[in-house]
């Protein structure tokens, strides 16, 4: 599979699936980031989180 991710300014980045779904993420405030979309680590852990359901049903 192949992602491409790019880089929006600061810590803000947008990504394209392989299936043309975009995803964007950002950090928080505290972090340096405008907290304008998804935190990358919280994504991560609904993706993990998410599979096991998607093999399930």
């Amino acid at each position: 599979m192949k992602t491409t991710v790019k880089w929006d300014g600061y810590l803000a980045f947008s990504g394209i699936t392989p299936s043309g779904h975009k995803i964007a993420m950002d950090a928080s405030e505290e972090a340096g980031g405008a907290l304008t979309r998804g935190k990358a680590h919280k994504m991560l852990l609904h993706a993990v989180a998410g599979v096991p359901g998607l093999i399930l049903f």
